[in-house]
């Protein structure tokens, strides 16, 4: 598998790499071989990323710069993967077990 998927030296980048998705996707893809950027809100302690970027997926401007810092870094952006979510403000919860449908919506469509 893994001379099919090989991914070294890829420079990929994971929105929402902290949370439960986004870490499994930066995990797979660093044991592939590529170069893993976190961009999210908060870092995780464990994390096997090369790069971490904070990045608040509501404010556009942050993702100019994190697109810069990826550049300025690694030279190249490779590969994009959005896992992340906003989980704008009067949410009852951020974690999909406990959210309501409203909550759901909001999500889907960026409306929160």
């Amino acid at each position: 598998m893994k001379t099919i998927f090989d991914m070294t030296g890829k420079v990929c980048i994971v929105t929402g790499g902290s949370g439960y998705l986004g870490s499994a996707c930066i995990d797979a893809m660093k044991d592939l071989g590529a170069i893993m950027v976190n961009a999210d809100v908060v870092q995780r302690p464990e994390g096997k990323e090369d790069l971490f970027v904070q990045c608040d997926m509501s404010q556009k401007n942050a993702f100019c710069m994190l697109f810069q810092k990826v550049q300025d870094t690694y030279g190249k952006i490779d590969v994009i993967v959005n896992c992340g979510v906003y989980s704008g403000r009067g949410m009852t919860s951020n974690h999909l077990e406990f959210m309501t449908d409203e909550d759901w919506n909001g999500v889907v469509e960026g409306a929160l």
